[in-house]
């Protein structure tokens, strides 16, 4: 159906590298990626994402690192949707110092770049830099959702604070997630 299109634009494109993302084919993915590209077509930020995610699935920091050299060449590294798949990418690459930078180009950080921040700092073994970031994002004014909290708390079992475990846990039925986590 595709290769019947008269006319491909970035939506068919990426449209068909979702497909093939959900269908658990990443890496054909990354090639309907590369077709795009030797097409002419540019990719939007949401392709670049769903390009990232393919990467992440396959733990390929190599491709990742590729196409971050391609986001940085078009500059928008700073983006906010770009800079959360960066950090995750990162991240399930065990590559924390990559993933923190990643956090701390991308321009409007949203809750999504916070949790995503403090959970790489759980899942690399980094808790102190995770509570450190939590502290932050709460100071700036970030309200932190169910999966932040899910996060920190988890950071707190890993250092074994369960005073801090408890202030925490106390924060989230403040804010209403006494049944969420």
């Amino acid at each position: 159906l595709f290769d019947d299109l008269p006319k491909k634009n970035v939506v068919t494109w990426t449209s068909l590298m979702s497909g093939y993302i959900q269908s658990s084919e990443p890496m054909v993915a990354i090639r309907v990626f590369s077709e795009m590209l030797e097409d002419g077509t540019y990719p939007t930020n949401y392709t670049l994402g769903v390009v990232l995610h393919a990467c992440t699935l396959l733990l390929s920091v190599k491709l990742g690192e590729q196409l971050h050299g391609f986001i940085v060449k078009y500059q928008v590294e700073d983006d906010t949707s770009i800079g959360n798949a960066l950090s995750c990418l990162y991240s399930k690459c065990r590559s924390l110092d990559s993933a923190v930078k990643a956090f701390s180009r991308t321009g409007d950080k949203n809750v999504i770049s916070w949790t995503t921040a403090i959970s790489a700092c759980g899942d690399n073994g980094d808790s102190v830099m995770g509570l450190s970031l939590f502290t932050e994002m709460l100071y700036d004014g970030i309200e932190p959702n169910e999966y932040t909290f899910t996060s920190v708390l988890k950071v707190c079992c890993f250092m074994q604070a369960m005073g801090v475990g408890a202030q925490v846990h106390s924060l989230s039925i403040k804010l209403g997630y006494q049944n969420n986590i």
